[in-house]
């Protein structure tokens, strides 16, 4: 019995996604030179996440291995300021207790 082994370069060619579906869109992809999508099919940031709904804030929560105790180590908001309109790509270090 031959195996099949198919050629890296074959794979990592052009795109990979990998699928979390939703009707027939892609949620999650990952790009041939190692970006990540989350809500988009063409990242071009190592981690490229993009709001798919129409409510003006989102939440990319980064927590350590044990969710229980709710430390919250990083939060990426994209939020409405007042009069200031729109500021993207806000960080916050947050300690939660």
């Amino acid at each position: 019995m031959k195996k099949c082994i198919l050629p890296l370069k074959f794979l990592f060619s052009f795109f990979i996604s990998l699928f979390v579906m939703e009707g027939a869109q892609a949620q999650i992809n990952v790009a041939a030179n190692g970006n990540v999508g989350i809500g988009t099919t063409t990242p071009n940031a190592k981690l490229h996440v993009n709001k798919i709904d129409s409510s003006s804030n989102f939440t990319v929560y980064l927590v350590d291995s044990d969710i229980s105790s709710r430390d919250k180590l990083g939060i990426l908001n994209y939020v409405t300021a007042e009069g200031t309109g729109r500021r993207r790509g806000f960080l916050n270090l947050v300690y939660n207790n």
